[in-house]
């Protein structure tokens, strides 16, 4: 019962769908890192949703 109840607590998205990441984009960033030179090296990539809020 407890569990149902905080599940309540978070808001409805329209289409969950939406939200998500896509797959090719993830394996996309990751080809990205692994690609990279190494004169112009990135330790790090944040992959968001053009939906998020931040």
């Amino acid at each position: 019962m407890r569990a149902i109840r905080s599940f309540r607590a978070f808001p409805i998205l329209p289409s969950r769908e939406d939200s998500l990441i896509d797959i090719e984009g993830i394996a996309d960033a990751f080809a990205f890192l692994y690609r990279q030179p190494e004169r112009a090296w990135s330790f790090e990539l944040d992959v968001r949703t053009s939906k998020e809020k931040w």
